[in-house]
């Protein structure tokens, strides 16, 4: 598994025996003090991992994670 520079380092990558699969870790936020995992309801979780990959795209802030 590999991270690639993107906003808060959150773009990961693992291999697969069907190649590589890109993912964005909520988990980069929790380490940077802003959620608190076990507590942020699923379907936030699922909004914040979409906020890091539109930013990912230029679509997004890190105002907007925040």
């Amino acid at each position: 598994m590999s991270s690639k520079s993107t906003l808060f380092n959150a773009r990961r990558t693992f291999n697969t025996s069907h190649g590589a699969v890109d993912y964005y870790a909520i988990s980069v936020l929790e380490d940077a003090g802003l959620i608190e995992i076990a507590k942020t309801p699923y379907s936030i979780r699922v909004l914040l991992e979409n906020t890091l990959r539109k930013a990912d795209e230029g679509l997004a802030t890190d105002e907007h994670v925040k």
